[in-house]
């Protein structure tokens, strides 16, 4: 059989701590776009308006992987996709939601 999982302390003591390290990685830079760029696999973002990462990081990382460029200009579009979901967080799990957009004719399947 495969490894026991560790059983979680009656007190989450470490959560304070948790707390303080996820806010301190909100204020670093994003420093993998050279990791981002050289992804060759579709890619779907999906972001709440009120989520944790902001918006402006969703849409720089959707850009990153070649979105958000004119449409209309003769080029083909990215294979990637980019979603906000309006209103929910990223603890807010909206599966209606994604489902209903997932249904549109120009999502791939």
């Amino acid at each position: 059989m495969g490894a026991t999982i560790p059983k979680l302390p009656k007190t989450h003591t470490g959560f304070p701590e948790l707390v303080k390290k996820l806010i301190a990685l909100e204020h670093e830079p994003m420093a993998r776009e050279k990791d981002v760029k050289a992804l060759k696999t579709p890619v779907l973002i999906i972001a709440g308006d009120a989520d944790v990462a902001t918006l402006e990081h969703s849409v720089a990382m959707f850009r990153l992987l070649g979105g958000g460029g004119m449409g209309d200009m003769g080029k083909p579009l990215p294979a990637g996709l980019a979603c906000v979901a309006v209103p929910s967080s990223h603890a807010q799990h909206n599966l209606t939601r994604f489902r209903k957009l997932r249904a549109r004719p120009e999502c791939p399947p």
